[in-house]
């Protein structure tokens, strides 16, 4: 009897070993599963922050060509219809 209780024993603690390790082989599956699933994600959205960062570059440059003066300048000369004055064109007013 002392015999079959250390073979089941024995037996037990191999089954409980593998299935010990078993899970470990599908934990670890998952886990670089989950590693690549993210990696991919960082790499996507690290791609559109460049994208967004070039556009924004893109933005900032074309704003200082709109805030140029000669552009300025021709706008108010073609559209609005201003002229330039000359200075005794200019007078101060007392109050």
């Amino acid at each position: 009897m002392l015999l079959w209780k250390r073979r089941w024993l024995t037996s037990t603690m191999i089954t409980v070993f593998i299935a010990i390790n078993v899970c470990f082989v599908f934990l670890q599956i998952h886990k670089q599963s989950r590693f690549v699933r993210l990696s991919y994600m960082y790499q996507r959205l690290e791609h559109e922050r460049d994208d967004l960062l070039r556009e924004r570059d893109d933005l900032v440059h074309k704003l200082h060509l709109q805030q140029g003066s000669k552009l300025i300048r021709n706008y108010a000369s073609s559209e609005l219809g201003m002229k330039q004055t000359v200075v005794h064109q200019v007078h101060k007013v007392d109050e």
